[in-house]
């Protein structure tokens, strides 16, 4: 069974303080999206820098707010204030939310190609806030096997949504079919559907309408860490528009695990950072952990 319990906090200091002293954690934080500058012709974080012109910053504070430099903060802190914890970067390099030009769209796979390999690096504006603390306390993405067509490069900080997607695709959504709990309904469009039936006997879509989304997605991060990286504690910044899917995907992904590998894990999911767009000012913690049934 599926434990959930939710805790709010009033100020940062209160997530700080609820972990510290607290050790082996997997922080997700710093997410940060991709966009199209027309100016250099490339893709670049959505992260407000000074230096960026004022049209870009705009376009970084109606889509994200600060969002990925303040829970990039966060996580460098919590990292500080813990015990052999890492961080991990996740990339949103799907999304594009200014890309209009069909033109330019089909030139998406070498450009995403592109900032993955030619500026593999944390973003600038993320080294600023890392400061002296050491590049080994990041979780890499590495693999000695990748060719120079895929996207990623052999050593890299970053993850991509992208990729994680596809894999999800080719591989888990097959496997989490085999049990019981998930199964698939059909569309209009002939595409398929496919829910998680909780213990609880409450349904959560995971793929919509054929197509992978922040449910699928965070379930192969966390099947990876998990199974590639041996990470079994998560502390998840979320943005809040992404809460309610991510909360599906973790519970389902800690079934699977559980069933199909005998494998338990701990998942807290923040969201509600007031330094975003739709937040309500509150921080919410909501915490899923796999308990022995009765």
């Amino acid at each position: 069974m599926i434990k959930k319990e939710i805790i709010y906090f009033d100020k940062e200091i209160e997530i700080l303080n609820y972990y510290k002293g607290k050790s082996d954690l997997l922080i997700l934080a710093g997410h940060y999206i991709l966009d199209y500058n027309e100016k250099t012709e490339c893709l670049k974080p959505l992260i407000f820098n000074s230096k960026n012109s004022d049209f870009f910053n705009k376009k970084v504070e109606i889509e994200v707010g600060t969002f990925p430099e303040n829970t990039f903060k966060l996580g460098v802190e919590l990292i500080n204030s813990t015990i052999n914890s890492k961080i991990t970067l996740l990339v949103n390099d799907h999304k594009f939310p200014s890309l209009k030009d069909k033109n330019v769209k089909a030139k998406i796979p070498v450009l995403r190609r592109n900032y993955f390999k030619e500026l593999n690096d944390i973003p600038t504006e993320f080294k600023n806030i890392l400061g002296n603390n050491p590049y080994d306390n990041f979780i890499l993405d590495n693999n000695d096997l990748r060719e120079d067509n895929q996207i990623l490069a052999s050593e890299t900080f970053l993850f991509s949504e992208y990729v994680f997607r596809k894999r999800f695709d080719r591989s888990l959504k097959n496997k989490m079919l085999e049990l019981d709990a998930f199964y698939t309904t059909k569309t209009k469009s002939r595409k398929r559907n496919v829910f998680f039936k909780n213990l609880f006997n409450e349904s959560f879509c995971i793929i919509e309408d054929g197509n992978c989304g922040c449910s699928g997605e965070i379930m192969q991060v966390i099947y990876d860490l998990v199974l590639k990286r041996q990470q079994f504690n998560f502390v998840l910044f979320i943005p809040i528009e992404c809460g309610g899917a991510v909360v599906n995907g973790c519970e389902a992904i800690q079934y699977y695990l559980d069933v199909k590998k005998d494998i338990k894990i701990n998942i807290d999911i923040i969201s509600g950072f007031p330094y975003e767009k739709y937040s309500d000012f509150l921080y919410e913690k909501i915490t899923l952990t796999k308990i022995t049934n009765d």
